[in-house]
């Protein structure tokens, strides 16, 4: 994350209330961790998570990570594009559904849940 990022670390503080163990890695250049893990650019948020072995990019929800890592299906990881009001770690209220991608090879636009 950002070291001037503070609703990443809110975002942490949540994963860490929900009994996943954290280690934080700030990085001024975020761009360089979107594009080593190949996260397009249409996907990318704030911050990049690293969750049992997936990659969790954006503000998403517990449900969505603890279903990921039950179901532990064959793709890369997923994402919430920007920063969504009302989403975990992003202040105000939910105006819209979530709307959480797969990250796979293929490019798809796989929906892999929606909030």
């Amino acid at each position: 994350m950002s070291p001037t990022c503070g609703c990443c670390k809110v975002f942490e503080s949540i994963l860490s209330d929900a009994g996943v163990k954290t280690n934080r890695i700030t990085r001024d250049d975020m761009a360089a961790v979107k594009k080593q893990f190949n996260i397009p650019k249409e996907k990318e948020s704030c911050h990049t998570t690293i969750i049992g072995g997936y990659v969790v990019e954006g503000h998403i929800p517990m449900e969505a990570i603890s279903k990921l890592l039950a179901e532990k299906p064959a793709i890369r990881g997923i994402v919430m594009p920007g920063m969504p009001a009302g989403s975990p770690g992003m202040p105000g209220s939910k105006s819209d559904p979530f709307e959480i991608f797969e990250l796979n090879d293929s490019g798809s636009d796989n929906i892999f849940m929606t909030i």
